[in-house]
């Protein structure tokens, strides 16, 4: 048990690359492509983690720990902007 309770702490404190690397490959994907469908749909499984109700309209967590807020303000900052329709 000794033997456990060690390994336990000693990597409790290894940081998760798994979000990060999702997001990573997620941003070439944006970056390389044109925004379809299939691309949105696959941001939206990807990179969100929680979306949240508030009395202002809708907020989402994304995994990577940056948040956008319901009036389209983001704490962090867009790969690159759409072109309009």
């Amino acid at each position: 048990m000794l033997i456990l309770a060690c390994a336990a702490e000693k990597y409790s404190g290894l940081p998760d690359y798994t979000p990060y690397h999702q997001m990573q490959i997620l941003r070439e994907k944006i970056t390389a492509r044109p925004m379809d469908d299939e691309l949105l749909n696959e941001i939206f499984k990807t990179a969100i983690q929680e979306i949240r109700f508030t009395d202002g309209g809708l907020g989402l967590q994304l995994i990577n720990g940056n948040a956008l807020e319901a009036a389209g303000k983001e704490i962090g900052k867009c790969l690159r902007q759409q072109p309009e329709k």
